[in-house]
């Protein structure tokens, strides 16, 4: 089931702003320019020599470097997306004006790229094709699947737009709105020449700590030869090697700037930000990920929080490339470089980081996968709030309960104090009464329980909890809404208490005293991100977290 779903990734990939690419800025395209996601001076699409169906040989760089952007289409037979995308069309209207057929400006070669498929199945449906790939077809059908193990495609179908410099990206086939012939166009015309100076790129982390080394790693385009790199308040405070590390000593959002330059002349700068955190800042009742250090393992410091594998066994590989195989249960989950290794992705619920289960084989399954909380000192009216998503629920819904103790971190410890918690591919809230604990020392856990299913994210933990004695009667009544926002927070019921609002590294954002009944706030004028609204009346706290996506 999951090597199927591996090679059909494609069914939920999504289309990625490529933002800073001249002439492209408007396009939607896929930001990925090789199978690796990493770029160097010699990271440029791999050569090829295939014959097609009709005995044609045909040589990629023969194309390339008559000045000819080439659109590379790799499928399978038997892949239902794959076909899809084929029948839409549109290679097959761009091959006819811009190829051969007419303008004679660009080129398009289709490859069937499955080892199991035999060359008979092209031409018909079977059990392993879904039809006639051949009649209709104008431009070469080539099966080998060599090419692809050379491009070390990662699922069916992948669509490269490979550049007459070598550069290449992958455009993508969407699941209904499928790129226009013109559109396709439009990327080709925009591809770098060996005259052009280099369009300047890179990828790097959202996020990172005080102290840690992180890389940003160049993914220009137009065969840059030197690089010129800044880092606001960072160690080095500027670079010229292509892929730098850097680290931050204090607390904040920074700029990195990236420009890149061949013989031709250097690019325009690109610039991303990236928040560097305070671990000592983290509370273990407000767990939003970001400051984790090591991504894709289950270890979550400067969070107190554990897992356990209580299953024991493997999981799925198809999160293989960054380090989820084996045996594991929660880990730290990055989007960004889930992204960058080219995986089918769900964006946190908020910033770039969350908890991530992959699901065990079928032999293993279920899951008995735990994510245990330090403990906690309960006062009155205490619940647990936690945002969660299925990647897919092609195979069903993630499973999964919240459980308490009371006397040690020991799974078999543990009571479930929810019914069975069964997320969507939309990320929901479930809130969960702790109030029987009121009171009480105790722990908390969340308990994956989901059989041969994919894969569960889980985002943004908060345990509220007030302190014993203090009157929370304003505080009870307290709304803040809505969640996620595009930019207006309204804060009800929050009479003559204060309002503050953090970033998520902890600095105070907004702030306002002596509040009304309704207040009105206005985050539009901050980055997107996960801030923290809290409500202080009578010396009592109630922090939410909320979701800005502009």
């Amino acid at each position: 089931m999951k090597k199927q779903l591996l090679l059909m990734l494609a069914l939920v990939i999504s289309v990625a702003a490529f933002g800073q690419y001249k002439a492209m800025q408007s396009m939607q395209v896929e930001a990925y320019k090789n199978a690796s996601h990493t770029k160097s001076a010699m990271a440029l699409a791999p050569d090829f020599t295939a014959v097609d169906l009709d005995g044609n040989s045909h040589t990629l760089y023969d194309y390339l470097n008559a000045g000819k952007p080439v659109i590379l289409e790799i499928s399978a037979t038997w892949c239902e997306p794959c076909w899809n995308f084929h029948q839409n069309g549109a290679l097959k209207d761009f091959y006819n004006a811009y190829g051969p057929n007419g303008t004679d400006e660009a080129m398009v070669l289709f490859v069937e790229g499955d080892p199991t498929t035999d060359t008979l199945e092209l031409f018909s449906a079977s059990a392993n094709s879904q039809g006639d790939w051949v009649t209709g077809t104008p431009f070469p059908i080539i099966n080998d699947d060599n090419i692809a193990a050379l491009y070390n495609l990662a699922y069916f179908p992948t669509i490269y737009m490979i550049c007459p410099t070598g550069d290449y990206y992958e455009v993508g086939q969407g699941i209904t709105n499928y790129f226009t012939a013109q559109e396709y166009y439009d990327f080709a015309m925009a591809c770098p020449t060996a005259n052009d100076a280099p369009i300047s790129m890179f990828s790097g982390p959202g996020s990172t700590v005080i102290g840690a080394s992180v890389t940003f790693t160049d993914e220009s385009f137009g065969l840059p030869t030197s690089w010129a790199w800044t880092f606001e308040d960072g160690t080095p405070a500027t670079s010229t090697d292509q892929n730098p590390s850097v680290s931050w000593a204090t607390a904040g959002t920074f700029e990195v700037t990236l420009i890149a330059s061949n013989a031709n002349g250097a690019g325009d700068v690109y610039t991303m930000e990236i928040d560097v955190i305070d671990p000592s800042s983290t509370n273990d009742m407000m767990v939003t990920f970001e400051e984790c250090f090591n991504n894709w393992t289950g270890d979550f410091a400067p969070y107190n929080w554990i897992t356990v594998d209580g299953d024991e066994g493997d999981v799925w590989g198809d999160y293989g490339d960054v380090g989820v195989s084996g045996q594991m249960a929660f880990n730290v989950y990055d989007h960004a470089e889930a992204d960058a290794a080219g995986l089918t992705t769900l964006a946190p619920h908020g910033g770039g980081k969350a908890a991530m289960v992959m699901n065990a084989v079928t032999a293993d399954a279920p899951n008995d996968d735990w994510f245990i909380s330090p403990q906690f000192q309960l006062g009155t009216e205490s619940s647990l709030s936690v945002w969660a998503a299925s990647l897919s629920v092609q195979w069903g819904a993630e499973e999964f309960y919240v459980a308490v103790s009371t006397t040690d971190n020991a799974p078999a410890s543990f009571t479930y104090v929810s019914n069975k918690l069964e997320p969507g591919e939309a990320y929901e809230e479930f809130n969960v009464d702790l109030s029987a604990y009121d009171g009480q020392a105790v722990y908390v856990a969340l308990h994956c329980v989901s059989n041969d299913h994919w894969v569960m994210l889980v985002d943004d933990i908060t345990i509220t909890t007030t302190s014993v004695g203090i009157n929370n009667e304003v505080l009870n009544q307290v709304r803040v809404y809505p969640n996620p926002t595009t930019g207006l927070v309204q804060v009800e019921n929050a009479q003559n208490a204060s309002i503050n609002v953090y970033n998520v590294i902890g600095e105070l954002v907004m702030s306002v005293r002596k509040a009304s009944q309704l207040n009105t706030l206005d985050l539009s004028g901050l980055h997107n991100g996960t801030y923290m609204i809290q409500v202080v009346s009578d010396n009592a706290v109630k922090t939410q977290k909320v979701v800005l996506n502009r």
